[in-house]
C-alpha cells in the first residue's frame, strides 16, 4: 500500500502537469498582446509660441509637426494646468485670460494622456502689458471766427503741430494752422491751378518728412520742401470729380487717397492710379501698418450703411458691408452694424478698432469676428456722442473722439470718458498722438475752430 509521502508526491506531480498547459497558454497570449495603441503614443515634440500680449491676457500658438491624428495638450502657467484642449491638426491658438497687468508668468505646453501630463515644450516666459495712465490735463484753443473748422491734425513734435480745415478771420480765409511751441499761426497751403493761386478748404494731412507732406481737398496738394503742387486728378483723366477724404502713407512711394464714390487712389512716387473697390459708398478713414496690411472704412450720409475694406494685392476686398435698415439696432454684441466712421490698428495687434454712432467695436483679424467693446449706453449717465475717429500708440493707449465734445481713452484695462468739453455742437473730428501729447481738432459751439491739447501727467 503506497505511503503517505508517495501520495503527496504524486499529487504534486499531477498538479504541475495540469498547470503546465495553462501556463504555456498565458505565455503565448502575452507574446501576442498588441503594443500601446497608436492614439496613445506621443506623436512628436510639442511646441509653444507666444503670439500676443495684452494687459490681462496672453495668447499662444501650440503646435506639433503636421499630423492628421488628434492630440490633447495642457497649458501650464507657473505650476498649474490652466487649460486642457483636444486638437485635430498641427496647431491651435489659445488665450489665457484674467491675468494681472505688468506681471511675468512662466508657461509650457504638455502632452495630456488620460488626464496625466506626459511631456512638455520648452518654457516660455511672458509678461503682460502694463496699463497706461488716464491722468491727462486738457486745454483748448479757439481759432478764427464763425464758420471755421479743423478736420485733421498731425503732431510732428511738441513744437511743430499742423492742422488743416477752413479758418475764417478778419484778415481773410485760411486752410491751415501751425503750432510753434508758443502759439498757433494761421496760413495758407496753396498752389497754382493754371494761372490762379488756389487755397481751398482741406480735409486731411499726411506728414512723411519735412520735404514730403500731402494734404487733400478735392484733389491732393504736395509739399517737396520748397513748393506746393496741386494734382488736379480730373484734368489728369484719372477720376471724374474730387475726393475730399483721407490720406495714409508709410513712405513716399506708396501713398493712398480715399474719398467719395468709393474711390481709392495710390501714388507710387511717380504716377497716380485708381484702384478697384467694388463700392460707391463714401470712404472716410484709412489706416495701415505695411504694404499688405491696409484697411479702409466708409459710410453713407444717413449713417445707415457702412463698409470695411482690406487691401488684397492691387484691389480691395470687402470684409463686411452693413445696412442698419436690415439689421436694426438690436444686433448682438458680436455684430457690427451701422456706419463705420473711423478705424485704427496697432503695429503688432490682432484687432482692428472701429467706431461709429453706436460706440467702439473690434475686429479680430485671426478669427474674422467682430465684438462690441464699448457701447454708448454703458456710461452711467448721459451717453457720449457719435464717434468719428479712433487712434492710438498701442492697444493699451487708444483714444476716440466725436460729437458733443466726446473724448474717450482706453488704457488696456478700463475706459475713461473725459467730459471737459462735453457741450452741444462741440464736434471733434481728428486725433494725433505723440508720446505724452494728444491733439484733437474740430469745431466749437460758436462755429469756430477748436484745438484741444492733452498732456499726460507722467509724474
Amino acid at each position: 500500500m503506497p505511503s503517505d509521502n508517495f501520495r503527496i508526491k504524486l499529487l504534486k506531480t499531477g498538479l504541475i502537469v495540469c498547470l503546465l498547459p495553462l501556463f504555456g497558454l498565458i505565455l503565448f497570449s502575452c507574446k501576442e498582446c498588441p503594443a500601446e495603441p497608436e492614439s496613445d503614443k506621443q506623436i512628436t515634440t510639442i511646441n509653444l509660441e507666444l503670439v500676443r500680449t495684452w494687459t490681462t491676457s496672453l495668447t499662444f500658438r501650440v503646435s506639433v509637426v503636421d499630423t492628421s491624428a488628434s492630440w490633447t495638450f495642457g497649458l501650464v502657467r507657473d505650476d498649474s494646468i490652466v487649460l486642457e484642449q483636444s486638437v485635430s491638426g498641427k496647431d491651435t491658438i489659445v488665450t489665457d485670460r484674467g491675468l494681472t497687468p505688468n506681471t511675468q508668468y512662466r508657461y509650457h505646453a504638455c502632452w495630456m494622456k488620460k488626464g496625466v501630463a506626459k511631456d512638455s515644450s520648452e518654457e516660455v516666459i511672458a509678461t503682460t502689458m502694463d496699463t497706461t495712465s488716464h491722468d491727462i490735463h486738457w486745454e483748448m484753443d479757439i481759432i478764427g471766427e464763425y464758420h471755421s473748422i479743423l478736420r485733421d491734425v498731425v503732431i510732428i513734435n511738441e513744437d511743430n503741430i499742423w492742422a488743416v480745415g477752413e479758418i475764417q478771420t478778419d484778415s481773410g480765409t485760411y486752410n491751415a494752422v501751425k503750432w510753434n511751441g508758443n502759439f498757433w499761426h494761421v496760413f495758407n497751403i496753396e498752389a497754382y491751378y493754371g494761372t490762379a493761386l488756389v487755397n481751398p478748404p482741406l480735409y486731411s494731412i499726411q506728414f512723411i518728412s519735412d520735404n514730403d507732406i500731402w494734404t487733400l481737398c478735392s484733389y491732393p496738394f504736395h509739399w517737396n520742401g520748397s513748393d506746393w503742387t496741386l494734382y488736379h486728378l480730373s484734368d489728369m483723366g484719372i477720376i471724374p470729380g474730387g475726393l475730399s477724404g483721407n490720406i495714409w502713407a508709410d513712405r513716399s512711394s506708396d501713398v493712398y487717397f480715399i474719398g467719395r464714390y468709393g474711390r481709392i487712389l495710390n501714388y507710387n512716387g511717380t504716377n497716380f492710379r485708381l484702384m478697384e473697390t467694388g463700392t460707391d459708398i463714401t470712404l472716410v478713414d484709412i489706416w495701415g501698418r505695411s504694404d499688405d496690411e491696409i484697411w479702409v472704412c466708409g459710410a453713407t450720409n444717413d449713417a445707415a450703411e457702412g463698409i470695411l475694406l482690406e487691401k488684397s494685392g492691387d484691389s480691395w476686398e470687402t470684409i463686411i458691408k452693413t445696412d442698419m435698415r436690415e439689421t436694426g439696432t438690436t444686433a448682438p454684441y458680436d455684430t457690427l452694424f451701422g456706419s463705420i466712421d473711423g478705424i485704427w490698428i496697432s503695429e503688432y495687434g490682432d484687432s482692428l478698432w472701429l467706431v461709429n454712432g453706436w460706440g467702439v467695436f473690434k475686429y479680430s483679424i485671426s478669427s474674422g469676428k467682430f465684438r462690441w467693446v464699448y457701447p454708448r449706453w454703458w456710461t452711467q449717465d448721459n451717453s457720449y456722442g457719435k464717434l468719428f475717429t479712433i487712434r492710438g500708440t498701442a492697444d493699451n493707449n487708444v483714444f476716440a473722439c466725436g460729437k458733443l465734445g466726446t473724448i474717450l481713452h482706453y488704457n488696456g484695462e478700463s475706459w475713461k470718458w473725459y467730459k471737459d468739453f462735453y457741450l452741444p455742437f462741440m464736434w471733434f473730428y481728428s486725433i494725433s498722438i505723440n508720446d505724452g501729447l494728444i491733439v484733437i481738432v474740430g469745431s466749437s459751439p460758436e462755429g469756430k475752430a477748436a484745438i484741444v491739447r492733452g498732456h499726460l501727467n507722467q509724474s
